[in-house]
């Protein structure tokens, strides 16, 4: 199917599903995938109320509000990620003195769509309409296609959670391992998350900062 490319107002439609997240994950003890499932779903509501009439700039064509959203919910047996559109979730391990990065959540993306038919990564994105997105937040979506997988993790190993404008310029696990171990102290001390995420996105703008930047890193 084809992909979405732009939306209006997406600040908004962003902010609308990570409160519905929040207020779904955070009050309670976590059940399992199927919370994380009625998260994306409260998200998709929250972002399907926003009126589309709001942005002076956007010009009337049907198109709504959207956004994309990848959540991580750590637990004592391993991470719980969702994700939906091509926000990404990794699980980042310590081996001897690198970072690895290893992408727990699943583009929807047609970029994505050309890799599993054989085509390279970076050749897929660089495809006309490779970096639209095929799943998305928002009253225009097609279905939901929330992406659901649980990983093992263990004590000194980081979380990342990542919009495409971090992505976009380290888009395979081994070009984020390697951005990551320039990044990230050697394994084995303490991991200045908050200046980690501020360097990453600096990192990011200086490549182009052609799309939005967003990152989160947890223990």
């Amino acid at each position: 199917p084809g992909g979405r490319a732009i939306s209006p107002n997406p600040q908004r439609a962003a902010r609308a599903a990570v409160t519905a997240v929040a207020e779904r994950l955070g009050g309670g003890a976590f059940a399992g995938p199927d919370d994380l499932v009625a998260a994306a779903s409260d998200a998709h509501e929250a972002v399907g109320e926003i009126p589309d009439d709001t942005d002076p700039a956007w010009t009337p064509d049907g198109t709504r509000p959207a956004c994309t959203l990848v959540a991580a919910v750590v637990t004592a047996h391993g991470v719980h990620v969702l994700n939906v559109g091509d926000a990404r979730g990794y699980v980042v391990r310590p081996s001897g003195d690198r970072w690895v990065a290893s992408q727990v959540s699943r583009d929807h993306s047609v970029a994505a769509q050309a890799v599993e038919q054989g085509i390279d990564l970076q050749v897929a994105l660089s495809l006309p309409g490779g970096h639209a997105i095929t799943a998305w937040l928002g009253a225009d979506a097609h279905e939901l296609g929330a992406h659901v997988a649980e990983v093992d993790a263990g004590r000194g190993d980081l979380v990342l959670a990542c919009s495409d404008g971090l992505w976009n310029y380290a888009a395979s696990d081994e070009a984020l391992s390697d951005l990551l171990t320039s990044v990230l102290p050697p394994p084995g001390g303490d991991v200045p998350l908050a200046a980690a995420c501020e360097q990453l996105v600096r990192w990011a703008l200086e490549q182009g900062g052609h799309d939005n930047i967003t990152v989160a890193l947890a223990p």
